[in-house]
């Protein structure tokens, strides 16, 4: 833990319209050269990153839009320079219910201080999401740079209504203007204390100078692109992909979809798709389709079958399921009925690769039983085809299952995606798929 301003080191208040905030006697941000070089260097700096990186907010702001309808900038009053209140912007990555929701989900709360954080937050969407994971909602205080409220380094600045909580020694990081990354952004900060998190802003204080700036945005750009970078852009291609070979899949298999539809109303009149909500990426819900492969009655079949065979497991399936049509069988042992699906994947509810969605009621019941322990196959979107669809499902019990799709999101990747993509299509073509 980097060592404490100390107390004595602060020699007056001045007081602005937000807090009464301690003033140093000798503060290295006070230089006037240091200043004016980083005022430069933050003109500059933010006035190209806005001119080059508009191709990806206007991308970012019809995601964010077509995710949930809305603005997609979000401005909250944050606490500046010597408590100055100021309106800073984000790319909105949370439902727009969610500062109200916010105190009541207080007590889950994973920070030790005012500041509030959740590894989980319900908040968030599913662009929101991924916008975070990457720090691109961060990206539009660009503009707060260029109009001289924050700066490309210095301490994040908190909600004006966490500031009030703030001990006078914790206010002192508002002596320097506040910035977009700073020790705490690449240091690993959802696993910081917030007092830990104080003095990493009390260090660069002391420290504050051009060569500290530049190795903190150095050690910053590292971070992004050793992490979220490589992140960044193996979710943009798995998209790409995603987007291509949907399209191209519903229209070469469109005749042959064309005729599911035929002889499922030939057998058992309509309707022809089936469609049912399942759990997907960051457990947000959505309609999945799929060519209807059993009798209309199937569901409530489905509850007195458990009862009958007196099931306790998550999720029951037989091999032999009574409930299937003749044209169900045909379909499903060539995994047909799935092919609506690649709807869902253009819609970006599903992956082409990702761990099966489970329907909302096995989801609950995988909650109430396992709690948590299973969470991190909720962190990737939830796909057509994975480890489970290529293994012999009829051995593989509902543990083993998920085990298998947490070691999907612990490994995914494109070569990964690639392997389970090749595997799909040969079990597919010999008939192995069914089940």
């Amino acid at each position: 833990m980097a060592q404490a301003v100390p107390k004595e080191s602060m020699a007056s208040y001045e007081l602005t319209d937000a807090v009464a905030v301690p003033i140093y006697t000798v503060a290295p941000n006070k230089r006037l050269g240091y200043r004016f070089m980083k005022r430069t260097f933050d003109i500059a700096a933010s006035l190209i990153g806005l001119i080059f990186l508009s191709p990806l907010f206007l991308i970012v702001a019809a995601a964010i839009y077509i995710d949930d309808p809305g603005p997609v900038l979000f401005f909250q009053e944050r606490n500046g320079l010597n408590g100055r209140v100021f309106r800073m912007v984000k790319f909105r990555s949370m439902f727009r219910d969610a500062p109200e929701k916010r105190f009541e989900l207080e007590s889950q709360n994973e920070l030790d201080g005012p500041a509030f954080k959740m590894a989980n937050d319900p908040r968030i969407t599913r662009v929101g999401r991924f916008i975070r994971r990457t720090s691109i909602d961060e990206l539009p205080q660009l503009v707060n740079i260029l109009l001289g409220q924050m700066s490309i380094v210095g301490p994040r600045p908190l909600p004006t209504y966490e500031t009030e909580q703030c001990s006078t020694y914790q206010k002192q990081r508002m002596t320097v203007k506040p910035g977009l990354t700073c020790y705490w952004q690449c240091s690993g900060r959802n696993t910081i204390s917030f007092d830990d998190w104080i003095e990493m802003d009390l260090k660069y204080i002391r420290e504050a100078g051009i060569w500290v700036d530049f190795k903190i945005i150095c050690k910053t750009v590292i971070s992004v692109v050793g992490g979220g970078g490589r992140l960044l852009a193996y979710r943009l291609i798995k998209r790409t992909i995603d987007i291509i070979i949907s399209l191209t899949g519903l229209i070469l298999c469109s005749p042959v979809m064309a005729a599911a539809a035929i002889a499922i109303l030939k057998e058992d009149g309509a309707p022809v798709i089936y469609k049912q909500r399942r759990i997907g990426e960051n457990s947000i819900p959505f309609e999945i389709y799929k060519f209807r492969s059993m009798v209309k009655e199937a569901d409530e079949i489905h509850e007195q079958m458990k009862v009958e065979y007196q099931v306790n497991e998550v999720s029951f399936k037989l091999k032999d399921d009574p409930r299937i049509t003749k044209t169900g069988r045909v379909l499903r042992k060539f995994n047909i009925d799935e092919f609506p699906q690649l709807v869902n994947v253009l819609k970006g509810e599903m992956s082409l690769v990702g761990p099966r969605p489970l329907p909302d009621y096995e989801f609950e019941e995988e909650q109430r039983r396992y709690h948590d322990t299973y969470s991190m196959r909720y962190s990737v979107p939830q796909g057509l085809t994975c480890f489970w669809q290529i293994s012999d499902r009829s051995e593989i019990d509902f543990e083993e299952r998920m085990r298998m799709d947490v070691e999907y999101a612990q490994r995914s990747s494109l070569s990964v995606d690639l392997m389970l993509i090749i595997k799909t299509f040969l079990f597919t073509i010999t008939g192995k798929a069914e089940y």
